[in-house]
């Protein structure tokens, strides 16, 4: 169940439908803050990070931010390749997307420096757990609206769409006992 869901958020059919040209929805904004010259480079739609049937925390955002550097699922990923990136982000997938749970794999570059949010996230989670934290499997993180971008654009427009479209499963699909809202929106 949790695979399907997060294929079905990973390739959302509103945002394919705004990529195509073929409807003006409220999520049009965010699907093009990402500035594209091929729909194919798009980033797909994240529907959470880590194990989020067993993690016993979850941290819930606004959106996901977005880096052109960062190796990211693309429209033309393997729906395979998708669900092991974002289920397996901080670690025991395909390959090491995540280290240290603050550094992402960067496209020919190894990994890139922290991350703020990540280490925020991973802080809060040594205090809820009082000890370290084993990102992705003590914690996954997920968003009010999936699409990435960079401050937030478009997501006052696309965050009613991706609420009643997503959110209620992803929370029922996640058995975290903790959740903690990050920011003004969450």
């Amino acid at each position: 169940m949790n695979t399907e869901l997060l294929i079905d958020i990973a390739r959302c059919p509103k945002a394919h439908a705004c990529l195509s040209g073929k409807e003006n929805h409220p999520c049009r904004r965010i699907v093009f803050s990402q500035d594209m010259t091929n729909p194919e480079e798009f980033q797909t739609p994240e529907p959470w990070s880590g194990r989020i049937k067993t993690a016993p925390i979850l941290f819930l955002s606004s959106n996901p931010s977005i880096s052109s550097e960062e190796v990211f699922p693309t429209w033309n990923w393997a729906d395979a390749d998708i669900a092991d990136f974002f289920q397996n982000r901080f670690g025991s997938g395909r390959q090491p997307w995540i280290i240290e749970g603050t550094r992402s794999l960067r496209k020919g570059e190894g990994y890139g420096p922290w991350t703020r949010f990540w280490s925020g996230v991973k802080g809060r989670a040594r205090e809820l757990l009082e000890r370290e934290p084993i990102p992705g499997i003590d914690y996954a993180l997920t968003e009010l609206v999936q699409c990435k971008s960079q401050k937030e654009a478009g997501v006052p427009e696309a965050l009613d769409h991706c609420f009643s479209r997503y959110l209620d499963r992803i929370l029922e699909a996640s058995g975290a006992r903790v959740m903690v809202g990050l920011g003004a929106l969450a």
